[in-house]
């Protein structure tokens, strides 16, 4: 997800589009209704982008800056902190395939703890790092088995125990790069 900063030009054409409430039509046919301060969106407002794209939410100097939500034209939905025009503290991103992201966030990417909750039924719960698994996690696949233990870039990675559906666990040990590494414990 890449989120660009708005320069353009336009047009007010209702209300005060310097310090107060107004309205503007871009150039591009972007278009902004909301609170203005020194000539920039600051306050709560509307951006409309012709891409179809949606921000409603707060601003602050012409940036997306506090909680918002952002509508993408593809049916992907942030709700959530933003900070510097990029979704940063608590969110949520619900994406048009049916996946779903709730947790932290940082400079627009996962960062920190999270729940992210594939439309197929595998859930994964645990730190985040960079928009990938890394950290202490648990990956609940929708078959039934479970890992639990440490990731590093999406994969498995150092101490890890994947249990089958009952409990019992399958291989406890080392992890790396995704793949058993080492004696398998089972205990």
């Amino acid at each position: 997800m890449i989120f660009f900063p708005l320069i353009l030009s336009g047009e007010c054409i209702n209300g005060d589009c310097i310090n107060g409430r107004g309205a503007m039509l871009f150039e591009n046919n972007d278009y902004y209704t909301g609170y203005w301060k020194n000539g920039l969106f600051h306050g709560k407002g509307l951006m409309i982008y012709r891409s179809g794209d949606r921000y409603n939410g707060e601003w602050k100097e012409g940036t997306r800056h506090g909680k918002g939500e952002f509508f993408f034209s593809n049916g992907d939905v942030y709700n959530g902190e933003w900070r510097e025009g990029k979704p940063h503290g608590k969110g949520t991103m619900i994406f048009a395939n049916g996946d779903k992201y709730t947790g932290e966030w940082a400079c627009g990417s996962y960062n920190g703890k999270g729940m992210l909750i594939y439309a197929n039924g595998d859930r994964y719960v645990g730190e985040f790092k960079n928009g990938s698994y890394d950290g202490k996690g648990t990956m609940y696949f929708s078959y039934g088995n479970r890992y639990t233990g440490e990731w590093k870039n999406g994969k498995p990675h150092g101490k890890g125990t994947i249990y089958d559906p009952k409990g019992r666990i399958i291989y406890k040990g080392v992890w790396e790069n995704g793949e058993p590494k080492g004696k398998d414990s089972k205990k």
